[in-house]
């Protein structure tokens, strides 16, 4: 195979992988790898930071992480009940929720959970966190967006067309010298008799 074809074909592979690298968000990374903070507050006694993903919360299924650490003696709090609920926007003012918040097993002051916002607006968030004998409240909105364009996914679509077409274009060459296959015709046998 000559050196530029050669070169052609690298850098056709190239193209898709620099098109996400370009298309994916500067966004910074959470220590699960996969939130970012929305809301730091201290009510009562934790200080509370709630995480979502993703980064800009839209219609559909929302992943948040809720991380909470004692006013006290600034330690993780491990050993808390969490449940979450949310309304929303006005005049359907539909109601999520109670969704229990699940400590995750690798940072033990983190609770996840997922849910579904159907619909667009503000949606008003409450977390009851209750620990032994003691309850508290944290309210706090989300910006739901409805959903729309993906880029990153436009983009890689975009710049995977070149790649499809010259393999496309070289499939096309390497058989255009081959002949084409006929099938074998079956003889008949005929019937003596």
């Amino acid at each position: 195979m000559p050196p530029v074809r050669k070169a052609a074909i690298a850098l056709v592979l190239a193209l898709p992988v620099l098109a996400m690298w370009l298309a994916a968000p500067e966004v910074p990374a959470g220590a699960n790898g996969q939130t970012v903070s929305i809301f730091d507050t201290v009510q009562g006694p934790y200080r509370v930071e709630v995480r979502v993903s993703p980064p800009t919360p839209r219609v559909g299924s929302l992943h948040m992480s809720v991380v909470l650490q004692s006013t006290v003696n600034m330690q993780p709090v491990h050993d808390a009940s969490i449940w979450v609920r949310a309304i929303g926007p006005a005049p359907d003012s539909l109601l999520v929720g109670p969704v229990n918040a699940e400590p995750t097993t690798e940072l033990l002051n983190w609770y996840d959970l997922n849910v579904a916002l159907p619909q667009d607006g503000e949606w008003s968030f409450a977390l009851d966190i209750s620990q032994g004998e003691d309850s508290t409240i944290v309210e706090f909105p989300v910006l739901v967006s409805s959903g729309g364009v993906n880029w990153g996914v436009v983009v890689v679509f975009i710049a995977a067309l070149p790649m499809l077409v010259s393999a496309a274009w070289y499939l096309r060459h390497a058989t255009a010298g081959r002949p084409a296959r006929r099938p074998a015709r079956r003889r008949r046998r005929g019937r003596s008799g």
